[in-house]
């Protein structure tokens, strides 16, 4: 998705953490906050996190601490060694914006982000978008409702039809 958006990335790369106990040495080292403050003076004002479903409880509650260290007035700067204050100017604070599927992938370690501390914080502007538009089939749509549902038995009635045995002698 991030390809498709010209300019995007993932959240790994932009923060530069590989997993969340990285994430947390991060953090801890005050690296994250100083590449947050690097994307907030670069302009940055919103990121837009895509697959939340795939991002574990304690990476969201860091992610979401982090920025609110940033988005403080008063802070301190290790890289400094002293007390930064954010320009007046300057006022707008970096925001996270969540877009995902939880019917879709889990995180591959840990809790789902929504177990997160810090979810509370987006409950209030929480949207589900329920138009299906990349699909035209409403029987096929059924189908997938279904399985989202966890209502085997009704899938299978759609998807059984549609099966096909073969025998691929190439496939690895």
């Amino acid at each position: 998705a991030a390809v498709n958006l010209g300019e995007g990335t993932t959240i790994n790369a932009l923060l530069r953490y590989f997993d969340t106990q990285s994430l947390l040495q991060s953090y801890t080292a005050g690296f994250l906050q100083a590449t947050l403050r690097k994307l907030r003076k670069s302009g940055t004002r919103l990121i837009i996190l895509d697959e939340t479903s795939m991002l574990d409880a304690t990476q969201l509650t860091v992610i979401c601490q982090a920025l609110r260290d940033v988005n403080l007035k008063r802070t301190y700067d290790a890289s400094l060694g002293q007390v930064a204050t954010i320009d007046p100017e300057d006022d707008l604070e970096m925001r996270l914006l969540l877009v995902g599927d939880f019917g879709q992938l889990p995180p591959v370690k840990g809790k789902f982000a929504f177990e997160s501390a810090s979810w509370a914080s987006f409950r209030a502007r929480t949207f589900t978008l329920s138009t299906i538009r990349r699909q035209g089939d409403r029987v096929f749509v059924e189908g997938l409702m279904a399985l989202r549902r966890g209502q085997s038995a009704k899938a299978l009635e759609v998807f059984q039809p549609r099966l096909a045995q073969t025998l691929d002698f190439d496939f690895p």
